[in-house]
């Protein structure tokens, strides 16, 4: 019990820690106060993925040995990964609206894949609670939680897979793909843009952009920056960022 309890103040204070340094980070010169809630999105995904990479391995360990212990770790790690999932996509659809002009949108593949997997390890726990033998229970939830994690590589590259909302990773092997705030807009990395054009609720600037050598869209609230030249002549809002998860 004492083991436990030490564990407990570790992670508190951990987390204590980690959302003071979030919340007092110096605002984005575009985005202002609401940066500060990409520095709370992003770990909370980032924890979620933990979690339920640790629900697979348990679930993988009890089908091998067949050990209580296993399925007990598999389902509180489920657990913690569905509450920082929903953190995840509550503090996303509150940066979207206040950046983006939209809190959310099912056209967008991370933000769609994320709720599918959201809801599937919901559903991985509600599968525990309506069995009621502990073999059983376990099998099959042993079995869901090896399938599921393939969710998790699949939200992960989305933003490589379909390009809408969300930008590409943001540090990647072959380098950063975030831009550097210059006033031309960082042009090296936006003279790959082909046009601009009003957004349908007329208060958006879509860019298509050149992220990590493949082109994007990007729309980001007009009132939020100025849309300035590049060398090209052509118009992009700058800075700008979103949750990449990376």
């Amino acid at each position: 019990m004492t083991r436990i309890r030490v564990l407990f103040g570790v992670a508190a204070a951990a987390m204590a820690v980690g959302l003071w340094f979030a919340l007092t980070a110096p605002p984005d010169a575009l985005q202002g106060e609401y940066s500060r809630i990409i520095n709370v999105h992003v770990p909370s995904l980032w924890l979620a993925f933990l979690a339920f990479g640790v629900t697979a391995l348990g679930s993988i360990m009890w089908l091998w040995k067949k050990k209580q212990r296993w399925d007990r770790l598999a389902s509180a790690s489920a657990e913690i990964g569905v509450l920082f999932t929903g953190i995840g996509l509550f503090t996303g659809m509150v940066w979207g609206q206040a950046v983006w002009g939209r809190a959310w949108d099912w056209g967008d593949p991370r933000l769609t894949s994320t709720a599918v997997m959201f809801f599937v390890y919901l559903g991985y726990i509600a599968l525990r609670n309506a069995v009621d033998d502990p073999v059983v229970k376990a099998r099959r939830s042993a079995i869901l939680g090896v399938v599921a994690v393939v969710q998790v590589p699949l939200v992960y590259f989305s933003v490589n897979l379909f390009r809408t909302l969300h930008q590409t990773q943001s540090i990647r092997p072959d380098g950063s793909t975030m831009p550097s705030g210059d006033a031309d807009c960082d042009a090296r990395k936006c003279r790959g843009l082909h046009h601009s054009l009003r957004g349908p609720d007329g208060g958006s600037d879509r860019c298509c952009t050149h992220r990590g050598g493949k082109s994007r869209n990007r729309v980001a609230r007009g009132r939020r920056g100025e849309a300035t030249k590049t060398e090209s002549g052509r118009r992009c809002l700058t800075p700008s960022s979103s949750p990449a998860y990376s």
